[in-house]
């Protein structure tokens, strides 16, 4: 798969454009379509290197949606010089064996039946709703996203929906749904920074 994907990467997208012309309306217009373009084609890259680390189809899933949240997050340090299959390869390798080492340290289970809890679910977004969920200025927070990001948001983390429930529920696509959520846990983490910054929350 990854040596196609290496054949692949400078073929066209949507829009006629590159996995690097991909990645720069991506971080330069915020083009949706892109990051959705992008996150379709290597998403069975990603979940196929999570499965070789993990069976249950859940902890894949989890490892899975953690290691494209970190790849979009860290986009900006991306060469696009360089092969972004590879890359994108690298990071579920990464997110795989972090989550492989918290479990062994949690004295848990072997490599297959690892993580069976969800506390890093999607980069550390679980965490963050519990947190805001605790917090008395919660409810603002959560009110300062857009309606439509606040409900997927609450879909994801308050009800425990998949992207492909979401999807179903809102009659989004589900790289649209999961390009919103990484823009919504973005929103919010930099919420929730600037508000520790400033002394009123403590996370």
């Amino acid at each position: 798969m990854l040596r196609e994907l290496s054949h692949d990467s400078t073929g066209p997208n949507s829009s006629g454009g590159t996995d690097a012309s991909a990645v720069r309306a991506w971080l330069e217009s915020s083009d949706e379509s892109a990051a959705v373009w992008l996150y379709e084609k290597y998403l069975p890259l990603v979940r196929h290197v999570c499965s070789r680390s993990f069976l249950r189809p859940h902890v894949i899933e989890d490892a899975t949606q953690d290691a494209m949240s970190r790849a979009f997050q860290s986009l900006s340090n991306f060469d696009t010089g360089r092969c972004l299959a590879s890359w994108f390869a690298s990071i579920a390798r990464h997110v795989s064996l972090d989550r492989f080492r918290s479990a062994s340290r949690r004295n848990e289970l072997d490599m297959h039946a690892a993580t069976e809890s969800r506390e890093t679910d999607d980069g550390g977004a679980l965490e963050l709703y519990r947190r805001l969920r605790s917090m008395e200025e919660a409810e603002w927070l959560l009110s300062s996203l857009a309606p439509e990001a606040r409900e997927l948001f609450e879909l994801r983390y308050a009800l425990g929906l998949s992207n492909a429930e979401i999807a179903a529920r809102t009659g989004l696509a589900a790289g649209n749904v999961a390009i919103r959520l990484m823009r919504a846990r973005q929103a919010l983490t930099a919420a929730v920074k600037k508000q520790s910054a400033g002394g009123a929350l403590l996370i």
